[in-house]
């Protein structure tokens, strides 16, 4: 084929900066900066990777004196389309948004970048700090480095920041979920489809929509049935998991995909919408609904849940030693269980303070497949049961952390759920799973070095956000040693360790 190229490196100079939030929010450190910028006259995009986040930030710079509006999945489309249109037409300053403002729309001339979180990964950094500077204007890209390992070790090694790999974008092209929703969508509209001509991959969608119901095969042909359409309604092409609607009355202002949406809209939960404050009255899962009432913008907290993950089932596609430990990569069945939530002060700075502790009379439940890795740790010999939990659980966190340099991961791209015989398993956090787990799986022994310099590195007792602590732990961080991960770490790097359990025993820790 032709060879296609399209223009050259644009002219101009971009200026890119690396902060130390020092402890101080982010999320208000990025407003700050974006009223600076703004009340010089530049017009600002702020990028976050959290819905709610974005949220939060545009909420906050309103106490700064300026308006910034939100762009994220999960509003409504024509909030969206008026948001661009006023930026592009100069009507607005600036934006907080989601990684929707990326790349392929255009949003006029953009004076400044700020990341209020380092992107997942050098291709997303280099995305989003391109919208900056264009029509031959100088581009002023912050990016904001706070209280996370990976913040942490780049503060360490800034040269690393910059001279990182541009590695392809992830995605599992056997995700059966994604395809179950694309094959519904063509049986919807062709109503008859005719099996032998398909691909392996679309018939085992088919086969499994005819299982759930979703679909009738008859002979070598698939028929559309009323709950084709129903499926295909309850769900988006863009999107893997189910879909939960958000409705304030009669009005849906909102949505939110599975399992996702365990994460936000669980009962009594605060959750934004283009910076109005609701509060979470109802979620139900069969109906795919959440009920929500307006609240006062001016409330001091916000929330997170309290949530287990256990693994019901796994099987085995590939097996690997990493550091003579086995690992093994395959397909996952999860069961998810909110079981209440914890509120924290909304302008914290530092260590985030937990005000509140609320549990639910019955937990909500929520099953689903997807794909990752089981590692195998082996036992410290002088360590006892809890050493033990605490040493796993912190590894878990802390390979996660890592996976955001060797694997491209967002914060919430993975999940983890660790055992106290050993094992950890670290999960795709789609449904499905979207080949992430499978680069870290690949990649695990350079995880394992980033892990040994975190922990290893840092100042503190034992553990912190800089270390161990993940703001999406299910259980708020109990249960967690720097000092034991360190151990258990180093002496699977220097095949100290011998003695393992084989089987998955004890309770799970998210």
């Amino acid at each position: 084929g032709d060879i296609i190229e399209g223009s050259k490196r644009r002219r101009g100079v971009a200026i890119h900066s690396l902060i130390n939030s020092k402890g101080a929010s982010r999320w208000t450190l990025s407003a700050f900066l974006s009223a600076i910028l703004i009340k010089k006259g530049l017009k600002v995009l702020i990028f976050t990777d959290s819905q709610q986040m974005s949220e939060l930030v545009a909420k906050i710079a309103d106490k700064f004196g300026i308006n910034l509006e939100v762009h994220r999945a999960g509003l409504n489309v024509e909030e969206r389309i008026s948001t661009e249109e006023k930026l592009r037409s100069g009507k607005i300053d600036g934006v907080v948004a989601t990684p929707t403002l990326e790349l392929g729309l255009d949003i006029g001339a953009i004076d400044a970048v700020i990341m209020a979180e380092n992107p997942p990964n050098f291709t997303k950094y280099l995305q989003r700090a391109g919208r900056a500077g264009r029509r031959n204007k100088v581009a002023l890209i912050f990016t904001i480095l706070g209280e996370d390992p990976i913040d942490s070790y780049y503060l360490r090694h800034p040269k690393e920041f910059f001279e990182r790999q541009i590695n392809s974008l992830t995605f599992d092209r056997t995700n059966l979920e994604v395809l179950k929703i694309h094959a519904a969508a063509y049986l919807a509209e062709k109503f008859r489809v005719n099996l032998d001509k398909l691909p392996e991959l679309w018939r085992r969608a088919y086969k499994v929509l005819n299982e759930e119901g979703m679909a009738k095969i008859i002979n070598s042909y698939v028929y559309a049935t009323h709950n084709t359409r129903k499926f295909v309604s309850s769900t988006s092409l863009r999107s893997i998991g189910p879909i939960i609607r958000i409705y304030e009355k009669d009005k849906k202002i909102g949505e939110r995909e599975l399992p996702q949406a365990l994460h936000d809209l669980y009962p009594n939960a605060i959750y934004l919408i283009s910076k109005k404050t609701y509060l979470v009255e109802e979620l139900n899962l069969n109906s795919l609904i959440a009920k929500v009432k307006r609240m006062n913008n001016d409330l001091p907290y916000y929330t997170k849940p309290l949530y287990t993950m256990d693994l019901l089932e796994f099987h085995k596609k590939d097996e690997r030693e990493v550091y003579g430990v086995k690992v093994e990569y395959g397909d996952m069945k999860l069961l998810m269980s909110v079981l209440g939530y914890l509120t924290y002060d909304i302008y914290s700075t530092r260590k985030e303070k937990t005000k509140n502790e609320y549990t639910y009379n019955e937990p909500i439940n929520f099953t689903y497949v997807t794909k990752g890795l089981m590692i195998h740790h082996p036992l410290v010999d002088d360590f006892n049961l809890i050493d033990h939990m605490e040493a796993y659980h912190a590894t878990e966190h802390v390979l996660i952390s890592s996976a955001r340099v060797v694997a491209g991961a967002s914060l919430t791209d993975l999940g983890g759920i660790s055992f106290p015989s050993g094992h950890v398993v670290i999960y795709d956090s789609a449904i499905g799973g979207t080949g992430v787990a499978k680069l870290l799986f690949e990649r695990l022994e350079q995880a394992y070095e980033i892990s040994l310099d975190i922990v290893k590195s840092c100042s503190c007792e034992d553990g912190c956000p800089n270390c161990v602590y993940s703001p999406y732990c299910g259980n708020n961080n109990k249960f967690l040693s720097r000092r034991k991960s360190f151990r258990l770490i180093n002496d699977v790097i220097e095949g100290k360790l011998n003695k393992r359990s084989e089987s998955v025993e004890g309770s799970p820790i998210a």
